[in-house]
C-alpha cells in the first residue's frame, strides 16, 4: 500500500500536480540537535547539546568595544568630470558652432533713441487694438539715460498729462484697472530709476503722453497703451530696460480670440443636439 502511494505521488509530483516550494523568507531557521538517538518504540529523541563555554577570553573579546568602521577615502572626481567615471558625450559641430557664434558675440546694447525736441515714440499692439504714443518730456525736465531717472524741473507743476484721442486719460478710461495698465510703465520707470517700488517715481510729473488709438474694445486698447508707452519710455532712457522687462511690460501679448468655425455654434461649441 505505501509503495503504490508512493508511485502515485511520483507520478503526480512528474506530471506538475505536486509542487515543491522553497520554504518562506520568514521561515525560522532549523534547529541543529546536538544528539539524537532512537528509542525502544522507534521514536526519534534529541538532548540538546552543551551550553557554550564561558571563558574569561571569550567574555573580554565580547566585552570591548567594536572598532569604528573605515573612514571612506576623499573623493577623487576633478571638477567636469562624471562621478560615475563615465565618458561625456562630445559636442555635435552645430553645438560647437552655436557656442563659439554665442562666446564671440557682444551683448546687444540699446541707444536713446529720440528726436530733435527730446521727444520719443512707441507703438503697441494688443488683440485688434493699436496705440501710438509719444512721450515728451517738459521743457525744464531732465531725463538721464544712463540712470533713467527723470526730473521733472523746479518749474513744472508735477502733473503728467495723458492725452487719448483728445481726451483725457479718466474721461477715456473709467475703469481704474484700465488707467492703471495705461500708465503701469512710467509707475515702475520710476520705481526702479530712484523712486520707490511701485510708487509715484520721478517720470510721473516729468513727462506728456499723448496717445492715438484705434481698434478694439476698452481693454485691448489699455493694454496696447501700456505696451506702447513702455516702448517709448525705453526709447527715452535705455537704462530702465531691467525693471520694464521683470514686469514683463515690454512683452507683447499675442493671445486673440479663436475664430469661430462652420459647423459650429463658436470656435468650439457645438450646436445642441436634439434626438428628435
Amino acid at each position: 500500500m505505501l509503495a503504490r502511494g508512493g508511485l502515485v505521488a511520483g507520478r503526480l509530483l512528474l506530471r506538475g500536480h505536486i509542487g515543491i516550494s522553497p520554504p518562506p523568507l520568514w521561515a525560522p531557521a532549523p534547529v541543529r540537535l546536538a544528539s539524537t538517538a532512537v528509542t525502544a518504540g522507534g521514536r526519534l529523541s534529541s538532548s540538546p547539546g552543551p551550553p557554550p563555554s564561558s571563558s574569561p577570553e571569550a567574555e573580554a573579546t565580547s566585552s570591548s568595544p567594536s572598532p569604528p568602521p573605515p573612514a571612506s577615502p576623499p573623493s577623487t572626481v576633478s571638477p567636469g568630470e562624471h562621478p560615475l567615471g563615465r565618458l561625456t558625450r562630445p559636442l555635435t559641430p552645430a553645438q560647437r558652432f552655436y557656442r563659439a557664434r554665442a562666446a564671440a558675440t557682444p551683448p546687444r546694447t540699446y541707444t536713446r533713441s529720440v528726436d530733435g525736441q527730446g521727444r520719443s515714440r512707441g507703438t503697441g499692439r494688443r488683440k485688434a487694438a493699436v496705440a501710438q504714443v509719444v512721450l515728451s518730456p517738459h521743457p525744464s525736465a531732465t531725463i538721464d539715460d544712463s540712470s533713467g531717472n527723470a526730473d521733472g524741473g523746479e518749474e513744472y507743476n508735477g502733473v503728467t498729462t495723458v492725452t487719448i484721442n483728445g481726451r483725457r486719460l479718466a474721461d477715456y478710461f473709467p475703469r481704474a484697472d484700465h488707467r492703471a495698465a495705461a500708465v503701469a510703465a512710467l509707475v515702475t520707470a520710476g520705481g526702479g530709476g530712484g523712486g520707490s517700488p511701485g510708487g509715484d517715481g520721478p517720470w510721473l510729473g516729468a513727462v506728456d503722453v499723448v496717445v492715438r488709438v484705434a481698434g478694439g474694445g476698452s481693454t485691448g486698447q489699455a493694454e496696447a497703451v501700456r505696451l506702447g508707452l513702455a516702448r517709448a519710455v525705453l526709447a527715452a532712457a535705455p537704462a530702465t530696460r531691467g525693471v520694464l522687462k521683470a514686469d514683463g511690460l515690454l512683452t507683447r501679448d499675442a493671445r486673440v480670440v479663436e475664430e469661430k468655425k462652420y459647423g459650429r455654434k463658436k470656435a468650439r461649441r457645438s450646436f445642441q443636439w436634439v434626438k428628435r
